[in-house]
């Protein structure tokens, strides 16, 4: 189940893609990492004129069919846990 919760929010949800100059520097690129991943949290982002953010997103039909099956797969696993409880629940 953790590797299906993972792999849909991995392939499930657009993933942004910064590019920056060639040649910039480690620190420079690990700014940019940053920058992106406060960006997935607050949805803003502050990068140099020079560098670029891409939206990539998986295919919308597949992206929504991850979601529906792990969706379809936990409401069977509760409707099991649930069958099985006694009146002690």
């Amino acid at each position: 189940m953790k590797f299906w919760v993972v792999f849909t929010e991995k392939y499930g949800i657009p993933h942004l893609v910064g590019k920056h100059p060639r040649g910039a520097s480690k620190e420079e690129t690990e700014t940019l990492a940053d920058l992106l991943e406060n960006m997935v949290q607050d949805a803003i982002a502050v990068i140099p004129d020079d560098s670029s953010v891409e939206i990539q997103e998986a295919e919308k039909s597949s992206s929504a069919e991850i979601f529906e099956k792990l969706i379809d797969k936990m409401n069977a696993e509760i409707s099991k846990a649930s069958g099985t409880c006694k009146i002690s629940c």
